[in-house]
This record gives structure tokens, sequence and C-alpha cells, in this order.
């Protein structure tokens, strides 16, 4: 028996990550609503700041790299979207924002550069 390795992914298909993403939002949407029931209007104010501060960091980590932009294919707002998820409602406004700064700066960013391309 031959074993054939190949670099991921192993399985293609036509679906987009900019519709993949969107998946991704509209499934977690009903945990955002009863984040929303539960806790209180400051569980959605929480999850805004997360997801505008990880849009916006990547918007100007984009910028200041000149590297191509992937803010409309929404990966972003999922990463603001699932580090808003578990904080808790009392946590404070800078906490959410930071933590959003850090996921697309130092982790997606650095990421990014020093990851191997996948054609190398």
């Amino acid at each position: 028996m031959k074993l054939i390795t190949s670099s991921s992914p192993h399985i293609r298909s036509g679906e987009t990550t900019r519709r993949l993403m969107g998946t991704v939002l509209l499934a977690l949407l009903p945990t955002l609503a009863a984040g929303v029931w539960f806790f209180g209007l400051r569980a959605l104010l929480l999850t805004l700041v997360s997801v505008a501060s990880c849009v916006a960091s990547e918007w100007a980590f984009r910028a200041v790299t000149k590297s191509p932009g992937s803010i409309a294919d929404g990966s972003a707002a999922v990463t603001g979207l699932l580090l808003a998820l578990p904080l808790p409602a009392t946590a404070p406004y800078w906490l959410a924002a930071v933590g959003g700064v850090f996921a697309i700066v130092v982790v997606k960013g650095c990421l990014l550069y020093t990851s191997p391309s996948p054609r190398d």
C-alpha cells in the first residue's frame, strides 16, 4: 500500500472564506441573543466594542504593513464575536478592546508574517 501525503486543505470546495465566516456569524447569533436576554444590553455593547476593535485593528494593521486586506471576508468580525462571548457582561469595555487588538495584531498579524507560505 502506498501512502500519499499532501499539504492542507485536503478537502476542497467552492465555498469562499467570506461565505464561511458569514455562516459562522449567523450560527453565533442565537448565542449572542441569549447573552443579551440573560445579561442585558451591556453584553451587546461589549460585543460591539470587541468586534469594532478587531475590525479597526485589522484595517490599521493592513494599512501599516501594506498587505492585502481581509476585512471584507469577515474573519475579524468572527474573532471579535468569539472573544466577546466568554467575557462576563460586567467586564470593562477596554478589556474587550485590548483583547481584540491583541488577537488581530499580535496573534493573527505575527502568524501571517512568521508562517511559511503554502508555496514554499
